[in-house]
């Protein structure tokens, strides 16, 4: 009997193994059979190197629907494939791609992932909206700003200074953690490179109560030469003196 029964879960086991894994092969298969699809879609258009008309994109547009509604999947690796291009391609190519995005309401399928409980998907998200999406959503972004996950936390205070570019430092006002080093160095390099963004007098920033801000708000004064901050600095430096001689008494 015990023969038997130990048989019998080999076997089980076996076979839960082999179908798991033919389950796992067709999905891989189906997966770059759309993502073929989309890229040669895609592609089609794109290397014919030429500004499309609204007819032209309309016409593109409604036949990427037409493939999204018959395969499963389809919409996350199009928003896949259009930030792949817009990374590699320049000119009205990106234009193009973000007027493509916009005309098939990609923006609504990333934004739905900010709602989900899986931080992962939620960044995921974030760097989609950030990369495609040209207005704040501040509304979706505020609770995300001091968000338990340093990832995530991250990666929200990034979207929204890149997509809020007039006044994209008002939300550290609401900031409750301390900046590590590297999540400094990861907001510098999203205000550095973020092209038209509206960078303020960093100096008027420099009597909050936060350290880690303090520090970012050096390197940014740095960064951009604002020679008018020496006298904020001078401040900044006599108080920090007088704070350590009043700890020494």
């Amino acid at each position: 009997m015990i023969i038997l029964l130990s048989v019998f879960l080999f076997l089980t086991g076996i076979s839960y193994l082999f179908l798991n894994r033919t389950i796992s092969k067709h999905v891989e298969l189906r997966l770059k059979s759309i993502r073929d699809l989309v890229a040669g879609q895609l592609m089609v258009d794109l290397l014919n190197d030429k500004e499309l008309s609204t007819h032209e994109l309309n016409s593109w547009a409604s036949k990427i629907i037409s493939l999204s509604r018959k395969k499963r999947g389809y919409n996350q690796i199009l928003i896949d494939q259009i930030i792949f291009y817009h990374h590699n391609f320049t000119g009205h190519t990106t234009i193009m791609l973000k007027s493509l995005f916009n005309k098939l309401k990609l923006a609504a399928y990333a934004e739905r992932k900010l709602k989900k409980n899986n931080w992962v998907l939620k960044a995921k998200g974030l760097r989609e909206i950030q990369e495609m999406t040209p207005i704040t959503k501040e509304d979706m972004l505020k609770p995300l700003i001091n968000h338990k996950n340093d990832d995530l936390r991250i990666e929200a205070q990034a979207t929204y200074i890149r997509l809020n570019q007039t006044n994209p430092f008002d939300f550290f006002e609401h900031i409750n953690e301390e900046l590590s080093v590297w999540h400094q160095i990861l907001l510098f390099e999203t205000v550095t490179n973020t092209p038209n963004l509206a960078i303020p007098r960093f100096s008027q920033f420099l009597g909050v109560k936060n350290p880690s801000l303090v520090s970012f708000y050096l390197k940014l004064i740095a960064h951009y030469h604002q020679l008018d901050a020496v006298m904020a600095l001078i401040n900044l430096l006599n108080l920090s003196s007088a704070l350590r001689f009043s700890n020494l008494a």
